[in-house]
This record gives C-alpha cells, structure tokens and sequence, in this order.
C-alpha cells in the first residue's frame, strides 16, 4: 500500500512529500524554487527515514519539520469548514463539490489554515472561501513562512499540544494562549477539551 507523508516547516516554501510503499521509502518530491547545495541536501536527506515506521522520528531529531499524513480532498474541505466555523461562528460555510476538485491539489495543515484566517492580507481578509485559498495558495504560503504566527500557533491544537516535549515548552504554549484571549475548557474529570476565546466585556 502506497502512503504519502508531507514534512512542513517554517524555513520551507513548499512542503516535501514523502512516498511509502509498503513501509519502505519509494518516492521524494522536492519542490525547490531553487536548485540544492550539496551540504543542504546531505542536511536534509539525513532527516528522511528509510522505514514508514521511523516516520514520527522526523519531528524528534530537532530537524524543524513536523509531519503530517496526506489526506483526502473531503477531509480537507472540512478542515477548511472548521476553521471556517471558528472564525464566523454565526455563519456556516457551505462546501461544493467543486471546492474538492480545487482544493484536492494542495497540501493544506491546520497552521496554515490558522494563519489563513488571520491574515490582514487583503489577498485573504473578508474574503475566506476555498476558492480564494487555492487561488491565492503560492502567495499565502510563502507569507506563512515568512511573516507567520512565531514559535507557537494563535489557536489551540491538540494534536501539536501533544508533541510539546517539555513543562517549560507546554507552560509557554499556554501563556501564548491566554495573551490572545483563550482559556481552557474542561471536561468533567478536568482534562482541556479545547481552549475558547474568552467574551470581551463592553
């Protein structure tokens, strides 16, 4: 069985796409604007393992690349809608089955999505549909690794939560959190089920 991987980072414009066939590494897309120095790619292929297994390795290594599962265009579209969902909590966004043949194309993670909502771009701002976002993909995310959200996301992501590795990193994460206004929301035995923006008092 063929499974892709997309590796992600901040010192990247676009994501590196790793191949698995059968656990065993069958393909890289490098899709470089420029071509690689040698000691780059030395660098870089050091951080590729050659085991699907190993693959959680990646973030491990202090390498900057974070790691996702490729996913399907319906999984897509309802990240979108989520997102879509936290930024107009009022308003429901109504996908077609065209938005899945746009968007099917792209490599889309939650950080990016984050970041596409709260954007001041005018490319972006007010203007939130997938259409928009795989029109103007290129330009969003090279404005992500360039000008993005800094060492943690603006919002609470359970998944990248769990990476965190240490009290020092989680305490920080945190205290990014409740600067932009968020406090946690537990469930009845104490464990955070999400973290939600508190209402501002008039």
């Amino acid at each position: 069985m063929i499974v892709r991987y997309i590796l992600n980072s901040r010192k990247i414009v676009e994501p590196i796409t790793l191949e698995y066939n059968n656990g065993i590494l069958s393909g890289i897309l490098l899709p470089f604007k420029y071509p690689l120095k040698l000691e780059q790619y030395d660098i870089m292929i050091a951080f590729v393992p050659f085991f699907e297994k190993n693959i959680s390795e990646v973030e491990r290594l202090g390498s900057g690349l974070y790691v996702t599962k490729e996913i399907g265009a319906n999984i897509k579209v309802a990240m979108f809608c989520t997102h879509y969902m936290k930024a107009y909590p009022e308003l429901k966004y109504t996908a077609t089955a065209l938005d899945g043949k746009r968007i099917r194309p792209f490599k889309i993670w939650d950080e990016l999505l984050i970041h596409y909502f709260n954007s001041d771009n005018f490319l972006f701002k007010g203007k939130h549909t997938i259409a928009n976002l795989t029109k103007y993909y290129n330009e969003l995310v090279v404005e992500f690794n360039k000008n993005g959200s800094g060492k943690h996301p603006d919002q609470w992501i359970e998944a990248y939560e769990n990476k965190l590795k240490s009290q020092i990193e989680l305490s920080e994460y945190w205290a990014h959190l409740r600067s932009l206004g968020f406090e946690p929301k537990k469930n009845q035995v104490g464990k955070t089920i999400d973290w939600i923006k508190k209402k501002q008092e008039h």
